[in-house]
């Protein structure tokens, strides 16, 4: 066995996601020694690892040549397919779980699991609720849920959708949103979706109806305290009151 190994861990599984395993075996002349990572890196396995939640571990032999006592001529790094073991495996259990090479993986497998500390699927987003609103403006809060990193926020027309993503710039972090793209005197529909640690959407909030208020009355005389006297915008004095 190589001194060097190699594993691929999809961010679904460093997530603590459940994940299952899969052993990817080199072939002659493609090992560590010979290839570098090379095997690991260009097999292709490492895309598929990534669509399917699976982690890959990559074990490596070591080439043996003919004078490395006690080993058996090996001089391209094959695993033992036909049992060039033989001299320390007196048994001829190279190809099942006795094998030393299968029981070297099996340490490796068991490794690689024991840091798993289980997965819990966030739950649904805490309750959605309406914090304020103008004619511009509407505020929302809502509370934090567990394993849940970030939430995106939703904007529809109706109780049932379709429903607009609002935060395009990324996830929000934190508890708290405020939609400045509202119309005067419309009605809204809000929901929200946790996202957890690799950016999956998860379960989907009740949705929060607001309609926001009336445009105000143009007003263009105000009063300056400095004057003591209604002026307009333009700071001249007026007798013009706003409706």
């Amino acid at each position: 066995m190589g001194a060097t190994g190699y594993v691929y861990v999809p961010a679904s599984c460093a997530a603590m996601q459940p994940c299952s395993v899969h052993v990817a075996l080199h072939g002659c002349s493609q090992n560590a020694d010979t290839i570098g990572d090379r095997f690991a890196e260009y097999a292709g396995y490492n895309e598929w690892a990534d669509a399917n939640h699976l982690i890959v571990l990559y074990p490596q032999t070591a080439s043996s040549p003919s004078f490395d006592a006690p080993f058996i001529n090996n001089p391209q790094g094959c695993w033992d397919w036909w049992g060039y073991n033989q001299q320390t495996d007196t048994q001829g259990a190279y190809a099942t779980k006795a094998g030393l090479q299968i029981a070297a993986i099996r340490r490796m497998l068991d490794r690689l699991s024991g840091g798993y500390s289980g997965w819990q699927t966030p739950r649904t987003p805490g309750a959605l609720a309406l914090t304020d609103f103008t004619d511009r403006q509407v505020a929302l809060r809502w509370g934090s849920v567990a394993n849940a990193v970030a939430t995106n926020v939703y904007r529809g027309s109706s109780t049932g959708g379709p429903f607009m993503k609002l935060n395009s710039a990324g996830p929000v972090v934190g508890s708290v949103f405020v939609d400045i793209t509202t119309a005067p005197g419309t009605t809204y529909f809000y929901v929200i979706k946790s996202v957890d640690s690799i950016g999956g959407e998860l379960q989907q909030s009740a949705p929060v109806k607001v309609t926001t208020a009336s445009a105000p009355p143009k007003c263009d005389p105000y009063f300056s305290i400095l004057a003591d006297h209604a002026v307009t915008k333009a700071g001249i004095p007026t007798n013009q009151t706003c409706p």
